[in-house]
């Protein structure tokens, strides 16, 4: 598969697979600078009104496992604590990455300790990862490990939730986009669709680019940082990271060992995308 290039005004729908995908593919890519370490499993919230097509974008990533296509991606429509302890312990050591959850408002409803509990769980997940956690004198064992997080929300559901989110540092661990697709647009794919055309609802498999050393220079990591402090100042640390960790990622997709200046380039073609006005 041959991820979309990035140009000016992409359709909403190829601007989010292409930033998704990025995500997806920064887990291997090992960065050289001191800073960062090893490139955690990126994590992505798309906010879009209900019926817009985004839980359907998402899908399109849904693959039989037992082709042994993106293998790093877990499916959930509902999940619990148990289900991602689940997901830590079995499927993360035999390659999974991330959970996709196409519709996070169906989790949120449930409010209660569940949804608190998952909330908290997932925090560690998504960055330093979960080592061990005691339930009464019993302990549970995740030997660090690390899980990303791509889900969709329905936009009603994220004026809502959005201040509690981020309260409790959820959204700062995520790459938070927006799903704006006119009407025009969506008209196009419901006429698309009653004429038989799945183009927009093939799967997409997703290819992993070989674990490499991608290098970047102070001085880009610098102006990533700025430009993080301006986008992102109350998480620019970790907006920082994410910003230099999808740059090499560009990179490492055309055969780079450094990251450069126009690779921070092409992925700032579609900012837009993840200035989202809350």
């Amino acid at each position: 598969m041959v991820l979309p290039s990035v140009q000016h005004f992409m359709p909403q729908e190829a601007v989010v697979s292409f930033l998704a995908q990025h995500l997806l593919l920064a887990q291997p890519v090992k960065l050289t600078a001191a800073t960062w370490g090893w490139a955690i499993a990126c994590s992505m919230l798309l906010i879009g009104p209900p019926g817009s097509g985004k839980s359907q974008m998402l899908e399109r990533y849904r693959l039989p496992q037992s082709d042994g296509h993106n293998r790093m991606l877990a499916f959930a429509s509902n999940v619990s604590t148990m289900g991602v302890e689940s997901i830590l312990r079995e499927q993360v050591p035999r390659g999974v990455t991330h959970l996709v959850t196409p519709e996070l408002q169906t989790l949120i409803l449930r409010k209660s300790v569940v949804w608190l509990s998952f909330v908290g769980l997932m925090l560690q997940a998504m960055e330093d990862g979960v080592e061990d956690s005691w339930v009464g004198p019993r302990k549970k064992s995740y030997g660090g490990a690390r899980l990303g997080l791509i889900a969709g929300i329905a936009t009603d559901a994220w004026y809502t939730e959005s201040e509690e989110l981020t309260k409790r540092g959820f959204t700062s661990r995520m790459l938070v986009c927006r799903w704006d697709r006119t009407p025009e647009n969506v008209l196009r794919s419901t006429l698309a669709e009653n004429h038989n055309d799945r183009s927009e609802t093939e799967p997409v498999q997703i290819n992993l680019i070989d674990r490499r050393r991608v290098a970047i220079s102070e001085r880009l990591a610098n102006e990533i940082a700025h430009y993080a402090a301006q986008t992102d100042s109350g998480n620019q640390r970790r907006a920082a990271k994410r910003f230099v960790t999808l740059t090499k990622v560009v990179a490492a997709l055309e055969g780079e060992n450094e990251a450069q200046a126009h690779h921070w380039a092409q992925l700032r073609e579609v900012e837009w995308a993840w200035r989202v006005q809350t």
